[in-house]
């Protein structure tokens, strides 16, 4: 029982890890399609 916790705990930990990777890495194409994007508003608005 208490290695199937632990392996819980492993699995949850690598989930976790991952997530804030993708998550970062979304953040940052984000980032970059919003700023993709204000900068042919902006250009069309002059």
């Amino acid at each position: 029982m208490e290695t199937a916790i632990i392996h819980y705990n492993q699995v949850l930990a690598r989930v976790s890890g991952w997530f804030a990777h993708w998550k970062e890495y979304i953040n940052r194409l984000t980032e970059i399609y919003i700023g993709e994007v204000n900068k042919k508003y902006n250009d069309r608005k002059v």
